[in-house]
């Protein structure tokens, strides 16, 4: 079964990603050209085109994981599956991630700016690509229901077992990659209440 896995960030793709690698190899492409989230890509640009593309599974690729909005993809000849996560634990994720990141400028608009201006929190969230990362980003314009499996960040081995199952093969359900680093910082903002009803 050819098998079109959307990585929604922070929310265990990279976990995911290792994981189909393993069972995929070769037969597995990986899709972070189209990064919903980057103001500079196509989806954002030119989301006309981003759609008219009907791109397919190129031959001999099983498996497409990465960064992109599902109607990218014009041949409904698959299963479709993502990992969602809490909206506000999410973007705390992200600012937590983002705030433990030093890359050169120039590799994401998005995160210079963030950068350039320190952003709190409540300001990283009020950033549109961000504010509407999945009813517009990666969902917008998606019929939800045509997802064979939506699993949860916060239940990461029930979605595991379940993609297991769907592609007939075991995965290792404690497996975690790229986890954003524990801080200090990031414990105070999960436990601020104040904070958690403003995001």
């Amino acid at each position: 079964m050819k098998l079109l896995s959307v990585h929604v960030a922070k929310a265990g793709g990279s976990t995911t990603l290792k994981l189909l690698e393993g069972h995929y190899g070769d037969a597995l492409l990986r899709d972070y050209a189209d990064e919903p989230a980057n103001p500079t890509s196509q989806r954002n640009m030119d989301p006309a085109t981003y759609f008219a593309r009907g791109e397919r599974f190129p031959p001999g690729v099983e498996c497409i994981h990465g960064h992109f909005n599902p109607g990218k993809y014009a041949d409904g000849n698959h299963a479709l599956v993502t990992a969602l996560r809490h909206p506000v634990d999410n973007i705390i994720s992200i600012f937590s991630f983002w705030k433990s990141l030093d890359i050169p400028r120039g590799q994401s608009a998005l995160f210079d700016y963030f950068r350039d201006h320190s952003l709190s929190v409540t300001q990283t969230a009020r950033l549109p690509n961000l504010r509407h990362l999945f009813t517009f980003g990666y969902f917008g314009g998606v019929d939800m229901g045509s997802f064979e499996i939506i699993g949860s960040h916060e239940n990461r081995a029930s979605y595991i077992k379940r993609l297991s199952d769907l592609i007939g093969t075991p995965l290792d359900a404690t497996a975690h990659e790229n986890k954003t680093p524990e801080s200090d910082d990031r414990q105070i903002l999960n436990n601020d209440t104040n904070i958690r009803r403003a995001l």
